[in-house]
């Protein structure tokens, strides 16, 4: 009986604290989201020797936690692969992020900035370059219903690069916009 007592415990516990959060960014709140995007590209300027076109895929989810009301630690991952015939190499980063969003409980729109740092592997099984990306960003989120939302991002990745057989590292920049979609737990 003192088991089921505990269990029926620690249930009421997990039921108030889900239930204590009262809107998507308040203290407590997680937002799961994800991003997308496919590219090809061909012709001149893009397709090889043998007018293969080159491909991508790139998949960008990322959780946010929040410690705080509007503020948010969180993890990013970046996964893309790239072909172009039989050639194919993958990208892999993964990192902390750190997110202020603005907004209250009866907002339908949060902006937000956002800044964290991923560790890169670039490359296939034979051939690797690691290094860092900065990544500066902002955006907003959308609600489509207490649980859904839409997220539009725009960032701006300081990348520094070395290769194992390079004497120096490598470094530049990118700029980047994406959307995507979000689960809002609270």
């Amino acid at each position: 009986m003192h088991k089921n007592a505990s269990i029926a415990i620690f249930i009421i516990f997990l039921a108030t604290a889900a239930m204590a959060q009262e809107y998507a960014i308040d203290k407590g709140s997680t937002i799961i989201a994800g991003m997308a995007s496919f590219t090809s590209q061909g012709g001149d300027l893009y397709a090889d020797s043998d007018d293969n076109r080159a491909t991508s895929l790139t998949i960008s989810p990322i959780v946010n936690h929040f410690f705080a009301p509007n503020v948010a630690i969180g993890a990013a991952v970046a996964y893309t692969r790239e072909a172009q015939d039989d050639n194919s190499y993958h990208t892999l980063g993964i990192g902390p992020t750190l997110s202020y969003f603005i907004g209250a409980a009866e907002s339908a729109t949060f902006p937000y900035l956002s800044a964290g740092i991923r560790y890169y592997n670039i490359g296939d099984e034979d051939d690797t370059i690691g290094g860092t990306d900065i990544v500066l960003g902002g955006g907003i989120l959308a609600t489509v219903n207490d649980n859904i939302g839409i997220v539009i991002e725009a960032g701006y990745h300081i990348m520094n690069l070395k290769h194992k057989d390079w004497d120096e590292s490598m470094s530049g920049n990118i700029f980047s916009v994406g959307i995507g979609i979000a689960g809002l737990l609270y």
